[in-house]
């Protein structure tokens, strides 16, 4: 080491100063793009592993994001940095561990193996929601369903002499599958884009209709029983309704691709992601492993090898840890620089 080499302390008042730097210019800028161009700048990002990948654009969107505020989606009121575009090549996504090992200054890392482990069963492989949830990925590429609204035939119910008043949500759930909910309304409503009136009381049951279709099971099925030649084996999350949801899916699709021969002579399973909008710092590593997992298991089951993943992203962003990651990369920098 040379006789001009840092101190511990000299190293973080810099990376301090890089930080405070860093929050100075966000308020300068804000809204607007942190290098002062007028034009969209798509980003191409080549990346060995996850953990490259993940790095490289936070890296990036220190530099080249576009700051703005949210006036509608998660954390309206705050700010978020985010590309205007951003496409990313993974040549090697399998490489473990799958969770990123962080920069020093961080104690909570954004996700672990066991967390990417237990995040694709349940939510790119599983179809079970819990709670208050209202779609997971897995429920829409392993058991999707269609949502609409029915009125319930009153008239009829009074006909055959079942009060109405007795008819308890419940009841009606027992005698009406697909049933979620319940709701009575007087007046006049919109169902289904039609408006309907009447004097007595609506009963609207909201239902949920399985398709009756597992796209992860039927890709597999199309590959071991059609061959590879074809651009229609694709996972679709998104759907048309999704406009209206307060909290619409991020991942939207997630393609496919039979192509080229990996290090074992098998052809390889590559992935195509699409996410309209997506955390960089804690979604990006974490659902980047879980689809990797996801790709794995399907590989495994056509009898090929897992490949690259390609992802792509609109608003790829960052909003939480900023100022920590700038100070905390910067502390790395210049321990790299301080050791030459």
């Amino acid at each position: 080491m040379s006789e001009e080499s840092k101190s511990e302390a000299e190293i973080n008042e810099e990376a301090r100063k890089a930080r405070k730097n860093f929050e100075e210019k966000l308020k300068q800028v804000a809204p607007g793009p942190l290098d002062g161009r007028n034009e969209l700048r798509p980003v191409f990002i080549d990346a060995f592993t996850i953990e490259d990948a993940w790095r490289q654009c936070l890296a990036k969107v220190l530099k080249e994001g576009y700051v703005y505020r949210i006036e509608k989606g998660s954390y309206e009121g705050n700010y978020r940095l985010e590309f205007d575009d951003i496409h990313i090549r993974i040549r090697h996504p399998e490489n473990r561990p799958l969770a990123p090992i962080m920069p020093e200054g961080f104690n909570a890392p954004p996700t672990s193996d066991e967390k990417i482990a237990k995040y694709a069963e349940h939510y790119l492989l599983g179809s079970e929601k819990t709670g208050n949830e209202e779609y997971t990925y897995g429920e829409r590429m392993v058991n999707p369903k269609a949502r609409l609204d029915e009125i319930l035939d009153v008239e009829e119910i009074n006909k055959i002499g079942i009060d109405l008043n007795k008819l308890t949500d419940d009841k009606i759930k027992i005698l009406y599958p697909n049933v979620l909910e319940v709701k009575r309304e007087m007046g006049k409503i919109l169902v289904n884009n039609a408006i309907f009136k009447r004097e007595i009381p609506f009963v609207i049951l909201k239902k949920e209709i399985p398709y009756g279709v597992n796209s992860i099971e039927q890709v597999i099925e199309n590959y071991k029983t059609k061959g590879f030649g074809s651009n229609q084996e694709i996972l679709q999350v998104g759907a048309p309704a999704d406009i209206i949801l307060p909290d619409p899916p991020c991942l939207r699709h997630i393609d496919t691709r039979v192509r080229y021969t990996g290090k074992f002579g098998k052809p390889q399973l590559h992935f195509f992601v699409y996410f309209r909008s997506w955390d960089l710092w804690g979604g990006f590593p974490e659902n980047l492993g879980g689809i990797q997992l996801t790709k794995e298991y399907m590989a495994d089951s056509i009898g090929i090898e897992p490949g690259e993943t390609l992802a792509w992203s609109k608003g790829l962003h960052i909003y939480q840890y900023v100022g920590e990651l700038v100070e905390a990369l910067a502390r790395e920098e210049l321990k790299i620089t301080n050791k030459k």
